[in-house]
């Protein structure tokens, strides 16, 4: 059967773009549900940015894949595409640190070619799937297999999006910060470390009701960081809490043991 190229490519960017919006939704809906028994912080304005970023992304991979006639051409240049715009994304971000700067080309140096290989079932599913459902008019909608397509590529977006679902350390970090919290708001700055006395003022002239983030890019911390600011990224994680009433408080915890090692408050 011939290629309708142009429906084609329309339902490349539509099954891209549902991709990208399945993906930001686990990504950012996960944790809140899942760890029901932690206070867990939605980043509405985050969700928003990366729901228009990743839609958009999404619908434009799915054009690049859909473009080309021939489909290993257009599975290989639209990965290889793919690839840069993540080193471009990771390097944008490494600004500013040229520590961060020389790791990023690092890690790209010798990870470019196993990424680009790790897209390809990702364009290969985009190509394939806007090839199969280019032929799909009026009742033929209500196939199961035409169904079954847009539900697996709804899952692929939904795994790729639970990535983001708070395990290991960063789970015990967020589960002691909690626990710090509650126990100033109870009996003051009794039995907590002295790591954590900095932000105790704060949390008890705080309302009650407070939320968590964890991340793993050290900058989100409260305040400039000079010390070993090479080793920061690998030796350290932040879990930040923001009080309904205004207040956000940070914690830098070791990743070898989830111990706090410096707090400080917004």
């Amino acid at each position: 059967m011939d290629d309708n190229f142009p429906r084609r490519r329309i339902i490349g960017v539509l099954i891209g773009a549902w991709i990208g919006l399945v993906y930001t939704l686990f990504n950012y809906g996960i944790n809140p549900i899942f760890i029901r028994d932690l206070p867990i912080y939605f980043d509405f304005t985050g969700f928003l940015q990366s729901l228009l970023i990743y839609f958009t992304a999404g619908a434009i991979l799915g054009l690049a894949v859909n473009s080309p006639h021939e489909a290993l051409p257009a599975v290989v240049l639209s990965s290889f595409a793919a690839g840069i715009a993540i080193f471009i994304g990771s390097f944008t971000k490494a600004m500013g640190n040229g520590d961060a700067v020389a790791f990023v080309f690092l890690i790209m140096f010798y990870s470019f070619m196993p990424l680009m290989v790790m897209i390809m079932p990702l364009t290969t599913l985009l190509r394939w799937s806007a090839g199969r459902l280019q032929h799909v008019y009026g009742s033929e909608w209500r196939r199961w297999r035409n169904w079954g397509l847009i539900v697996a590529v709804t899952l692929l977006g939904g795994l790729i999006g639970s990535s983001s679902l708070y395990a290991g350390e960063s789970r015990q970090m967020l589960y002691r910060m909690n626990d710090l919290i509650i126990r100033v708001q109870q009996s003051g700055e009794n039995k907590v470390p002295d790591e954590f006395l900095p932000i105790v003022s704060t949390i008890q002239n705080s309302s009650p009701e407070f939320r968590l983030r964890w991340t793993d890019n050290v900058k989100e911390f409260l305040v400039p960081i000079f010390f070993e600011d090479s080793y920061a990224n690998f030796r350290m994680q932040v879990v930040l809490a923001y009080f309904d009433s205004g207040e956000v408080v940070g914690c830098l915890f070791r990743v070898f043991d989830a111990g706090v090692y410096w707090c400080a408050a917004q």
